[in-house]
């Protein structure tokens, strides 16, 4: 054997490997009278989401070759989910669902239980002085990312509810304000807002107006800045939050942002069914009834540490 010839004996790269074993495992699911069309579909994109975060991440090459290998790169699949997508404990379950059968057809059996299942995590938050650096960031992008930031961070928006937020759930006529937020079942919340957040919609609202001068009105509060000025997508607004992250260099989403509101409504001793009630939680978010004892949870911020939009007394 030459020495660049390939062993079998070590690990298939994840690169070479997903996209047969792919092919496989969805052509296998067609003999699946358990499942239906749609259900079968679902099986093979959240593998084929799987695979490529294998691939994409690296360090994993053994996911697909030992028992071992399966259960870390599995519990880190799902964990990342959570911290870094903020994605509901549904899914996760989904997604542990479909990776089941995934092993099970790949003959290495049952993965074991990951952490997201057993003790559910809670998203990551931002300390005071990261926020005032995404806010710095944001604010330097222009009025439109700085206002959904600064929403973001007071009242805790859902990326889809960011998108969908329409100028008539905006009431500025009574100080500071507050907002009606829409969520995917159609159920609606309204939010007050603080002063800071009003002064960055206000500066949104007057640069949506020049915008939008010699085009037709949109209902939509957070608009395209180029022509024909279309309601923004969701994955427009997921994209425009990450972006200030990786300026800022910090990893952050929506649910960032979501998380570090709530936990600054728990620092003001707010009950739990207050906080639920604003920011419209779902009954498939356990971990905030019931917080893990682990490091990773977010303790209240003390009253000088609450969030403050404009005032930075640091030097």
């Amino acid at each position: 054997m030459g020495e660049d010839a390939f062993d079998t004996g070590e690990f298939m790269p994840v690169w070479i490997a997903a996209s047969p074993i792919l092919t496989g495992f969805t052509a296998s699911l067609a003999g699946r009278d358990d499942l239906g069309r749609e259900d079968r579909g679902t099986y093979g994109d959240r593998a084929g989401h799987y695979l490529a975060w294998l691939r994409d991440t690296g360090g994993y090459d053994d996911a697909l070759h030992s028992p071992l290998g399966r259960d870390r790169a599995v519990d880190a699949y799902l964990t990342t989910a959570v911290h870094d997508h903020g994605i509901a404990a549904r899914t996760v379950t989904t997604a542990f669902t479909v990776l089941t059968a995934f092993y099970r057809w790949l003959g290495l059996g049952t993965p074991a239980t990951p952490r997201a299942i057993l003790d559910p995590l809670a998203p990551n938050t931002l300390s005071p002085i990261n926020q005032r650096a995404v806010l710095r960031v944001a604010a330097a992008r222009g009025p439109r990312t700085f206002a959904m930031i600064v929403l973001g961070l007071d009242v805790g928006p859902r990326k889809t509810e960011l998108a969908a937020l329409d100028l008539t759930g905006l009431d500025l006529a009574r100080w500071p304000g507050s907002v009606i937020l829409t969520d995917a079942t159609g159920a609606t919340r309204r939010m007050p807002i603080q002063p800071g957040t009003r002064a960055a919609l206000t500066a949104w609202l007057s640069e949506r107006r020049r915008l939008l001068h010699g085009h037709p009105e949109q209902r939509a509060v957070f608009l395209a800045e180029h022509a024909p000025h279309h309601r923004l997508a969701i994955r427009t607004v997921d994209d425009a939050i990450r972006a200030v992250g990786v300026d800022a260099g910090i990893d952050i989403s929506s649910a960032t942002l979501r998380a570090t509101a709530e936990q600054r409504l728990r620092g003001q001793g707010l009950p739990l069914s207050v906080i639920a009630t604003r920011l419209g939680h779902h009954r498939s978010e356990p971990w905030r009834d019931h917080p893990a004892p682990r490091p990773r949870i977010r303790t209240q911020l003390p009253d000088h540490e609450q969030l403050d939009l404009f005032g930075d007394p640091d030097p």
